[in-house]
């Protein structure tokens, strides 16, 4: 809260994030994991770099509806050049797709906190979902990667490479989120907080506002006073109190 969890946990992990970009290309595998709760949804959800299934499981943050798939890794979503970010998305497209088939009589729908809502908006643009969830989104991913402290080590390869975050935005364009708003869902709830140190609420705010130039009428909730770490915290709450943080029995 008011932002002190965020740089803890900034702190905590910041060591290890340099060595885990540095060994990135040998960790390239998405792995996934399932759990049905009642209903016919079919949830594909993208929790954010460095969640693995333990840390999910344990938060339990996630929609708790239908059969949910809970996807981790491979940094390469957070490309350190942008056509590994665009290979990356490709290649996950296939598994999206094999999923997606084994389960056609399921409503689809997606699910993304923070670099997770940059799948969760390619996916849900590009294939016949009926609900976008959105916790934390940033509307461009060069900017998000300048910005955040969480990819320093990124922005800091892509200097050296002379590639700044407008080149970035550019040569992603139709990939990030900002580039895949013609063809989502009518049913958008975007998640924000107030203090986030990772993904300001600024931005988060002007994902908000272009999709309603767009025609879309995203319900939008602001959490004044959480940061980017306590607002999962809090919604994990709420979905263990069985308090529906997303409305979904509410359709």
């Amino acid at each position: 809260m008011l932002g002190i969890l965020d740089r803890l946990f900034v702190f905590s992990i910041f060591n290890n994030l340099e060595e885990e970009v540095q060994y990135a290309e040998e960790s390239k595998k998405y792995t996934f994991d399932t759990t049905t709760y009642p209903g016919n949804s079919l949830w594909i959800c993208f929790s954010g770099w460095s969640m693995t299934q333990e840390k999910v499981k344990n938060l339990s943050f996630l929609p708790q509806e239908g059969k949910v798939v809970s996807f981790s890794g491979p940094l390469s979503l957070i490309g350190k050049t942008p056509e590994e970010t665009k290979q990356a998305l490709i290649e996950l497209k296939r598994v999206i797709n094999k999923i997606i088939s084994w389960d056609r009589d399921r409503e689809l729908k997606f699910y993304g906190f923070s670099a997770g809502t940059l799948p969760a908006f390619y996916f849900a643009n590009n294939l016949n979902c009926k609900k976008l969830i959105a916790v934390s989104p940033a509307p461009r991913l060069g900017d998000g990667i300048y910005m955040s402290p969480v990819t320093h080590f990124i922005s800091k390869l892509l200097r050296e490479d002379r590639i700044g975050p407008k080149t970035y935005n550019k040569l992603v364009e139709d990939f990030h989120q900002e580039g895949n708003m013609k063809n989502l869902p009518n049913d958008i709830q975007i998640f924000a907080s107030g203090k986030d140190f990772i993904t300001p609420a600024k931005m988060t705010r002007e994902v908000v506002s272009q999709l309603k130039k767009k025609g879309y009428s995203p319900k939008y909730k602001e959490y004044k006073f959480l940061d980017h770490v306590s607002l999962i915290f809090y919604l994990g709450w709420l979905n263990k109190k069985k308090k529906d943080p997303y409305k979904l029995k509410q359709g």
